[in-house]
């Protein structure tokens, strides 16, 4: 009879892990509590602050750094490098890039983690969260943008690679509504967390000397500035173009422009100069970043960038200039101006020196972002792990006594 009961439990407890993604514990020598995978700027900026509340909580971590990130992360003390495993260069200029099997086991068996939290932006990461999972590992993906991901084609590469996920941590209460239309995602537990990389903007603003950049921009103390913060997507040359036309009509009010940082500005200096535009200033990179300027400026026009978001989030008027078809969450809740002409453009830009400061508590955005996250991670590794731990002692249990 106890042999019987044992063995219920035995069948019952493999039915729990099944049910629970296939799960089980992990003992290795090199187990950490979280690794981060990271392909491009948004994701680490959020990981970045992120850690620093891991660190807190005394949760250890590590960062596999892919594509524009391993530069991010070039010198951190926790970082695996891929490089170690013979990567190709081809993956940091492509995300749909795979990387070879062989690669993803070398990785997976020399690095273990209870939790595996990744961005969405490549290929690669779907391979490695799917090969971390299938071990056991728990499995988070982050979605850093403001934007709809439904209309995301970044993500494409991400999505159709990746396995179900056990969480999945978006911004805001619409980025979680469009996520559960995702066959593949909406099984997963959705959760708000917002976006910690916001929590960057407050460290730079706290360091930035706005007397000084305005000293050495020949700015009077308190006059107004807007900054254009720049892009680099297919349609976002003719944006441009109709920023500057709105500034030629707006000769009293002074602009600063930076570019994006995966190209050089020429494309800006270039439109700036045919326009002859004197109240329009390009700052090159290495002077001042984009952050930082924002704290000079009284309103942020940008083309399609998560700047946007960030500056709202500063309290920071923002228009996006843009074609008629584009949207984002944003601009749908009335928290930011959309132009598609020099005319509405030069409107917009003008009235956003004095417009009432937006908020983004509208979105259901939860506060200390970062700090929300290392919460639920921690929860994991209290509750989660020791479960995990205690069904495959059960399993073992029941099949060493029904033998």
């Amino acid at each position: 009879m106890k042999k019987n009961i044992l063995f219920i439990t035995t069948i019952c407890s493999l039915l729990v892990s099944l049910l629970t993604s296939c799960h089980r514990p992990i003992s290795h020598k090199s187990t950490t509590d979280v690794i981060f995978i990271s392909y491009d700027q948004g994701e680490s900026n959020a990981f970045i602050q992120i850690e620093k509340q891991l660190i807190k909580n005394n949760i250890t971590y590590k960062i596999l750094a892919i594509g524009s990130s391993s530069t991010i992360f070039a010198n951190h003390p926790d970082k695996i490098e891929l490089s170690t495993f013979n990567s190709q260069d081809a993956l940091n200029r492509d995300r749909t890039k795979r990387l070879p099997d062989n690669i993803i086991s070398q990785v997976t068996s020399t690095y273990r983690a209870h939790i595996i939290y990744s961005g969405m932006a490549s290929t690669a990461q779907a391979q490695l969260i799917n090969s971390f999972g299938q071990q056991g590992s728990y499995t988070i993906a982050f979605y850093d943008n403001f934007d709809d991901p439904a209309q995301q084609q970044y993500l494409r590469p991400f999505i159709d690679e990746t396995s179900p996920l056990d969480e999945l941590h978006v911004p805001s209460n619409a980025i979680r509504n469009s996520f559960l239309t995702f066959p593949k995602l909406n099984q997963s537990n959705i959760i708000v967390t917002g976006q910690p990389a916001l929590e960057g903007r407050d460290e730079v603003y706290r360091k930035t000397d706005t007397a000084e950049i305005r000293q050495q921009l020949k700015l009077g103390p308190v006059e107004p500035v807007i900054l254009f913060a720049g892009g680099y997507d297919h349609d976002y040359e003719a944006s441009f173009k109709v920023f500057i036309e709105a500034t030629k009509k707006l000769p009293n009010i002074k602009f600063i422009v930076t570019h994006h940082p995966k190209h050089d500005g020429q494309l800006e200096g270039d439109i700036i100069k045919k326009y002859n535009c004197r109240n329009v200033l390009l700052i090159q990179k290495g002077e001042w970043t984009t952050p930082m300027l924002s704290k000079v400026a009284v309103a942020i026009a940008t083309h399609k960038s998560t700047v946007g978001a960030l500056a709202i989030y500063k309290r920071k008027p923002v228009i996006y200039i843009a074609d008629n078809g584009y949207s984002n969450f944003l601009i749908d809740a009335g928290l930011a101006t959309k132009a598609s002409t020099p005319e509405k453009a030069a409107k917009a830009l003008s009235m956003a020196i004095s417009s009432p400061a937006p908020s983004l508590k509208s979105l259901g955005m939860p506060d200390f972002p970062a700090q929300v996250i290392a919460t639920i991670i921690k929860s994991k590794l209290q509750y989660y792990v020791p479960l995990m731990h205690k069904l495959k002692y059960t399993v073992l249990v029941g099949i060493t006594t029904k033998e």
